[in-house]
């Protein structure tokens, strides 16, 4: 994900990079063949790269079957309204345990009583 923030002294410079990166179908293909990163833009998937044969996977196109689950109707994921909130608790509680600054029983306390807390108030309980 990429992100141009508002302080940015260079917003224009900053989207042209964007649109090189992200919305190039070489620029990605580019990326894939050099650094292994899997272009985003479906548009890249009829590139002949995706066929060749890869001797780690028994000379399979295992690029192309990557291509095709890609390029598919990969179902979303709901989690729940609350997912983000639950995360920062989540990690702000074990990185207090982690630091020592409560104890397992502390923070599993902590992790319920809160969490039931934010899951109440987005339920309405």
């Amino acid at each position: 994900m990429l992100a141009i923030p508002k302080q940015s002294k260079n917003q224009e410079l900053a989207w042209k990079f964007v649109e090189f990166a992200a919305l190039s179908r070489d620029s990605q293909l580019f990326m894939f063949k050099t650094a292994n990163l899997f272009p985003s833009l479906e548009t890249a998937y009829d590139d002949p790269f995706f066929d060749e044969p890869d001797a780690y996977y028994s000379d399979q196109a295992i690029n192309r079957t990557f291509a095709d689950i890609a390029g598919g109707d990969i179902p979303m994921y709901y989690y729940t309204p609350y997912f983000g909130e639950l995360d920062d608790l989540v990690r702000d509680t074990a990185y207090q345990y982690f630091r020592q600054q409560i104890s397992l029983d502390e923070a599993l306390e902590t992790m319920q009583s809160r969490g039931e807390a934010i899951k109440n108030r987005y339920e309405g309980n």
